[in-house]
């Protein structure tokens, strides 16, 4: 499960950090000026690293959008799993009466086989609505360990464009 913070939206990363200007500026009043070359750099610099954070946003956004549709996969998992259980016992029951009860053409087993038949389609059918929701989870949580992974290289490359 994730923290309320943790599924929190971003923040814009842009107020974290003071710009880059103001920075060359400081160097420029302390008496180092920076050449024509250096100042379009910079400005690069600067360029990119809005473009980072505003990359960033975006994918601290799709972040939280996949954690909040992780866990409501859970929370439905959870639910079929509760369903399935429910149904499993109401097919022993079903069972056990059926064991009990005598067929309406005796000694023809017939109606029973059937009632069987149909007693193993419906598991065969909630096995595989199963192993669907497994499936599912797993696409799911490989996806947002991606989305996870390429969120921490961009934040590496945003601080080395700072620094």
């Amino acid at each position: 499960r994730m923290s309320a913070r943790e599924g929190a939206a971003p923040q814009s990363s842009e107020n974290a950090h003071p710009p880059l200007a103001a920075k060359a500026q400081a160097s420029a009043d302390g008496g180092e000026a920076p050449d024509d070359g250096g100042a379009s750099r910079l400005a690069e610099l600067e360029a990119e690293l809005v473009a980072e954070r505003r990359r960033s946003d975006r994918k601290d956004q799709e972040l939280a959008t996949m954690q909040s549709m992780l866990a409501r996969l859970e929370e439905s998992i959870a639910q079929q799993s509760k369903d399935a259980q429910s149904e499993q016992q109401r097919i022993l029951s079903l069972e056990r009466a059926i064991a009990l009860q005598p067929g309406p053409n005796a000694p023809g087993q017939d109606w029973h086989s059937d009632l069987q038949g149909q007693v193993r389609a419906v598991q065969d059918e909630l096995h595989r609505k199963e192993q669907e929701a497994l499936r599912s989870q797993a696409l799911l949580a490989e996806e947002l360990a991606k989305r996870k992974d390429g969120h921490s290289d961009m934040r590496r490359q945003v601080r080395a464009v700072q620094d």
